[in-house]
């Protein structure tokens, strides 16, 4: 014998929130600093890469809100200063930059702020375990 069990069709529906109805809100940008720290021409890796970090903290959300021209530039100008010295002095790490790097660029020249949160998250780890040795 068969049987078939057929449940109201109301049971499963849940409210309907209609979200046009609230009122929009948005999430600030985290600043790096109120005044941007000033890029030195011939600085060690112990004073770049501090920098490049905080040039890299919220670049997602420019990319969103196509403001990343600037701090991308920033980023580029730090990574030309500083990958020379780590191609001399850590070559192991920078495979790991370079690709950070490239993820930024994607990140703004494709809009993609995925790959700048990647790129800052891979940049933030290597900074961290090359300025701790």
């Amino acid at each position: 014998m068969l049987m078939v069990f057929v449940a109201p069709a109301t049971a499963a529906c849940g409210e309907t929130i209609d979200l046009r109805e609230q009122e929009a809100t948005t999430v600030p940008v985290e600043e790096a600093t109120s005044v941007e720290t000033p890029v030195p021409s011939d600085g060690t890796l112990d004073e770049l890469l501090p920098i490049l970090v905080e040039s890299w903290r919220g670049l997602d959300q420019r990319v969103i809100d196509e403001e990343a021209a600037g701090p991308m530039a920033r980023i580029e100008q730090i990574w030309s200063l500083a990958e020379p010295q780590l191609r001399a002095e850590h070559p192991a790490t920078l495979f790991g930059y370079q690709q950070a790097v490239d993820l930024a660029r994607s990140a703004v020249d494709r809009r993609r702020p995925a790959d700048a949160s990647k790129g800052y998250r891979l940049v933030i780890e290597l900074t961290d375990d090359l300025l701790t040795r």
